[in-house]
């Protein structure tokens, strides 16, 4: 015991405190507590409160994500925003435990809800957002809200309910006992979503334009690599895991940039005596506006409105590529039959979007402002 002590004070280069009995600690504290509250002692001590086992959720792979660590201090709050892992997932279901181990079903579960009404969208496009607040009676109230709509779902649990001292005491003694096999059951499942994660993902592709962008030979190729990483996530290697992701990725880096590139547009501005003499070509992404897409690339079109439909000076024609746009909106056409000599392939810039085409663009030499009333 002398050997310990003289070890502390030589590490953090202080006396430690030795004058109470380790077996009377607590007693002491709580006394001491008691004898300030009821009004006998001046002394400015102050309690905490604290959770003594970490508080998360269940994650793809059933991984635990701490969002509150254990010996956090009550009142406390923490969020982190989680996404979908599916192409058009509507719905996300929400497994809140408690613990310190990696995998969920090592540690003890709390609550079980479901977040409906996602809007569908891309895997990774949409978001919700978790809020933990734990409040001084130790009540965990969890918000679950959809970034997109604002919709909440919300849930409250009591982790204290039903655990004893003994129960914490042996969830953190196996924590410990465990560490490095949780991280190796980690690494290896983080390594199975992932590939499960590609490989739904390329999946989804081929199927939308595979048989367009890929010859049968280069399908082939793509479905043997798939085939080979589906074999490796059935095993427990990670490091094959992770190799066959990799191979996977490097045969399908061809389609990934015809992918890429099929989404990209030729946007061409017709020489212009002022804003572009020798005329401009730019790649551009689907859904961009053309007034942004020219003042951008420093074509300095007008826009006497700031962009809001309430004028007519970002007029322009367009010479080819028409058809592909989405139709103009009933404002838009308004404001266009008022300016007077305008053809039918005008548009306003600020409201027109690039397409899945590529578009000829004309700037008018002079600029016929007819201002929204309400302007």
């Amino acid at each position: 015991m002398p050997n310990i002590k003289n070890f502390v004070k030589i590490f953090f280069n202080k006396e430690p405190l030795s004058n109470i009995n380790p077996d009377n600690v607590v007693a002491v504290g709580a006394s001491i507590q008691a004898n300030i509250m009821s009004g006998n002692s001046s002394e400015e001590l102050l309690l905490l409160d604290v959770i003594p086992l970490s508080l998360g959720i269940e994650t793809m792979g059933e991984l635990v994500e701490v969002i509150i660590p254990r010996n956090s201090t009550i009142p406390t709050s923490s969020s982190k925003e989680y996404t979908t892992f599916k192409d058009g997932q509507s719905a996300m279901s929400i497994h809140v435990v408690q613990g310190e181990r990696d995998i969920v079903s090592d540690c003890r579960s709390l609550a079980k809800f479901t977040v409906n009404d996602i809007p569908p969208m891309l895997a990774g496009a949409a978001r919700v957002r978790l809020e933990f607040q734990i409040d001084a009676n130790g009540i965990l109230s969890i918000n679950a809200t959809e970034t997109t709509t604002g919709k909440v779902t919300s849930v409250e649990v009591k982790p204290s309910y039903g655990i004893t001292d003994s129960d914490i005491e042996k969830m953190l003694k196996d924590s410990i006992d465990n560490a490095e096999e949780d991280i190796k059951n980690r690494h290896l499942k983080e390594a199975v979503v992932e590939g499960n994660r590609v490989i739904l993902a390329i999946k989804s592709a081929l199927d939308i334009d595979g048989s367009e962008l890929l010859s049968e030979e280069e399908q082939n190729e793509i479905s043997h690599a798939i085939e080979n990483l589906e074999k490796k996530l059935k095993g427990s290697n990670k490091d094959n895991i992770i190799n066959a992701i990799k191979s996977l990725e490097n045969v399908c880096e061809t389609y990934v940039e015809r992918r890429m590139n099929s989404n990209i547009q030729k946007i061409t501005f017709l020489p212009h005596e002022t804003l572009c003499p020798d005329g401009l070509v730019i790649d551009a992404e689907e859904g961009v506006s053309i007034c942004d897409l020219a003042l951008v690339n420093e074509i300095d079109i007008e826009h006497a409105c700031e962009k809001s439909c309430a004028c007519t000076t970002c007029h322009v024609y367009i010479r080819k590529g028409f058809d592909s746009l989405e139709e103009s909106t009933e404002n838009e056409d308004d404001m266009l039959d008022k300016a007077w000599g305008l053809e039918p392939e005008s548009r306003l810039s600020c409201q027109t979007l690039t397409g899945k085409d590529d578009l000829v663009i004309e700037i008018p030499k002079y600029t016929i402002n007819m201002v929204s009333e309400n302007h």
